[in-house]
């Protein structure tokens, strides 16, 4: 039975010419209890909780009782400061009295009256307490039964006992012939990891009558040990023990004593389980390798620290060309070579230092790829943040292949890992049944710690055989970039460079974004322009539409003399929305009077150039042969700057500017701008290094 005391039940009667307050302590159920102090001695003890109570006492192993008296509140009487006050407290105990203890000069600060270590057995204790202040004069009686209010010390010389699946406790039994009751709690750190608050409990009474104690006290033969056996636990796992205990004199009474605490580990066993194998747990790395993965059981399953993997990969035509393989406990996947024209199966388990476990391993079949299900297809991984991911897809539920009967679910998979097939850490996959009236096509995962870029994420479709066999059409990662739905760029394209194309034409080349970069799916880039005054618009923007997939386009038409302003943002595929833009950058269109061209001049230090300029017009004399209708001119021009240097004279200089290298390159036939645009950007990159060597 548990209790809690309460203090304050008294009585005011008249004895002789004074006051008497007569408190005697009562007791109600109200769970466990704890031993607390009156507020106005926190001061004194913060060792213990504060009440509302005027006095408590509590004895310390039926040996030593300490007791806290509030001034204040048992004599109703205000403490001042500066005043003189006497007061004197003696006691009983089962009517045997001892010295009283005198206190003078009581403060404020001092109201609360403390006495540690009063002599004397357990049983009916009377305090007096006599209060004297000038011509006044106050008593009050406190009378209870102290051994209801009995704090026994802690257990003593704990040891401990394991097994895989036991934990035997023995201790020092007390030497009283007082009744106790030993409260054993304990939990598994499983329960500790989930924050479970509630605990499993056994008793161990500990009752012996006054005539046996006497007996075997002066027998010498008191039991020496208290033991409690824990029975049903979990081999390989950690449990905190708590033991305390409280006097049980027909029903529990007094405190509970400080808990002595423990944790013990259980020994270890043969592992439980096999790792998690499924059919869908393998993606090829080419015709004759498959990487393998799975996840490793739970370590309340493995019953102590695994020390290796054992793969096995059978070739069902050729069962004697059986392949062991040992694997370090830290991986999660595996590359191995198979017989890409047989059917293998490839087995799982593995050991810790008791052995293997006695469950049949875990396999997988891998079919050659002919015979495999078909990938699904039009995959799609997309955010909706960083920690939520939709993954979509489609299957066609008419495949026919004679390899196998009918499909079966689609595995998704993830994990924290890198392109094309590597996991950091175990998979993390769901399954979905396929059912022709409900086929599933897309799921929302919940990602672990990290952000979605930390993670790749595969798809694989399953199916049975005919003869039974689950087989899968193994992981098809995602290797596209994993945009944001309903995202866009945070940022602006950057313009690389721009390019005269001809006389009234510019190539613009922008950077392509990253994957991290887009923000959203793109369904195309936008090239805006406009005619400026200095870095002004005079008047409407003029907006072109090029391919997501080109970084480059040719504004055309543009007038003589003129400056333009020009900047590159994208258009959402999905979404009526545009993504931010980017710096402009300003061209100047030259000024052409009528067909006058610029010809190839060279100089001693260009003969690098002439001899590329010779290549490309090899290369357009080709291209020129190959055209059927001869109805366009493109001619492209580019100025190598001449750089002057720190030992360069003036005059020196302006010779040089003279002798500018100028490089036209005429294409005749019609354009095509898959062919010359790169040889254009190609033919820019060799002018800027040979502008390099040149410098004045």
């Amino acid at each position: 039975m548990n209790r809690t005391f309460s203090w304050n039940t008294c009585s005011t009667m008249n004895v002789c010419s004074y006051s008497t307050l007569a408190c005697r302590m009562t007791s109600k159920k109200f769970g466990y209890h704890e031993f607390s102090i009156p507020k106005g001695c926190k001061y004194k003890n913060t060792k213990y909780p504060l009440s509302s109570v005027s006095w408590s006492c509590f004895v310390f192993n039926w040996n030593k009782m300490s007791c806290w008296f509030d001034i204040e509140k048992i004599f109703n009487r205000e403490i001042h400061p500066g005043e003189s006050y006497n007061i004197t407290v003696s006691y009983q105990i089962n009517y045997i009295s001892f010295p009283a203890y005198s206190y003078t000069e009581v403060s404020p600060s001092d109201r609360c009256l403390q006495k540690l270590n009063f002599a004397g057995d357990v049983g009916i204790t009377i305090f007096t307490l006599k209060f004297s202040h000038s011509n006044e004069s106050m008593t009050r009686l406190i009378q209870f039964d102290n051994k209801q209010v009995v704090k026994p010390e802690r257990i003593k010389g704990l040891q401990t006992y394991q097994t895989k699946s036991t934990i035997h406790l023995k201790w020092k039994c007390p030497s009283t012939h007082e009744g106790m009751e030993f409260r054993i709690r304990y939990r598994s750190e499983y329960a500790r990891n989930n924050n479970m608050k509630e605990w499993e409990e056994r008793k161990y009474i500990w009752i012996m009558s006054y005539s046996d104690y006497i007996f075997h006290f002066y027998n010498y033969s008191l039991p020496s040990n208290c033991s409690v056996t824990l029975t049903n636990l979990t081999s390989f796992t950690s449990y905190d023990l708590a033991i305390d205990v409280i006097p049980r004199n027909g029903n529990r009474s007094g405190f509970w004593s400080d808990a002595f605490k423990i944790t013990v580990t259980t020994d270890d066993d043969i592992p439980q389980a096999v790792p998690e194998f499924d059919p869908g747990y393998f993606s090829s790395v080419n015709e004759s390798c498959v990487k393998i993965y799975w996840k490793p059981i739970s370590r309340v399953k493995r019953c102590g620290n695994i020390t290796n993997y054992r793969v096995t990969i059978i070739t069902l035509n050729d069962k004697e060309s059986n392949k062991e393989i040992l694997i370090p406990p830290t991986k999660v996947s595996l590359d191995t070579m198979i017989d890409p024209n047989e059917i293998s199966r490839i087995e799982l388990t593995q050991m810790n230092r008791r052995g293997y476990p006695k469950v049949p391993d875990a396999h997988i079949f891998v079919f050659p790829d002919n015979s495999r299900p078909p990938l699904p297809t039009q995959f799609k991984v997309e955010t909706l943040n960083n920690s939520l991911v939709l993954l979509t897809w489609k299957i066609s539920p008419e495949t026919d292949n004679s390899s196998f009967k009918e499909l079966s679910s689609v595995t998704v998979v993830w994990c924290k890992g890198t392109l094309p097939n590597i996991c950091f850490e175990p998979l993390e996959s769901r399954i979905f049944p396929l059912h022709i009236e409900s086929m599933n096509t897309s799921t929302v995962i919940s990602l672990g710690i990290g952000n979605y870029s930390d993670y790749i994420y595969g798809l694989s479709l399953g199916a049975e055989t005919r003869e039974g066999l689950l087989i899968s059409s193994g992981i098809h990662w995602y290797e596209d970039c994993v945009y944001h739905i309903n995202g866009e760029p945070p940022i602006g394209p950057v313009i690389e460079r721009k390019l005269p194309y001809n006389h009234n034409a510019v190539l613009v080349q922008w950077k392509p974004y990253t994957c991290q970069q887009s923000g959203g799916v793109s369904g195309s880039f936008l090239i805006r322009f406009c005619e400026t005054m200095g870095k002004v618009c005079k008047g409407h923007y003029q907006t072109r539409n090029a391919s997501i997939d080109k970084h480059f386009y040719v504004l055309s038409n543009l007038r003589n003399g003129h400056r333009y302003s020009i900047q590159v943002g994208t258009k959402h595929k999905f979404e009526e929305t545009n993504g931010p833009w980017s710096e402009p950058v300003y061209y100047d269109v030259p000024e052409v009077q009528g067909s006058q061209n610029i010809v190839i001049v060279g100089s001693s230090a260009t003969a690098g150039v002439v001899a590329f300029v010779i290549l490309i017009t090899i290369g357009v004399r080709l291209l020129r042969h190959k055209c059927k209708k001869v109805d366009e001119e493109t001619r492209i021009s580019y100025t190598v700057p001449i750089k002057k240097t720190t030992n360069t004279t003036e005059y020196e200089c302006l010779l040089e500017k003279r002798k500018r290298l100028v490089v036209t390159v005429v294409l005749m036939g019609r354009v095509n701008y898959d062919i010359t645009i790169p040889m254009i950007l190609m033919l820019q990159d060799y002018i800027d290094l040979i502008a390099m060597m040149h410098r004045c």
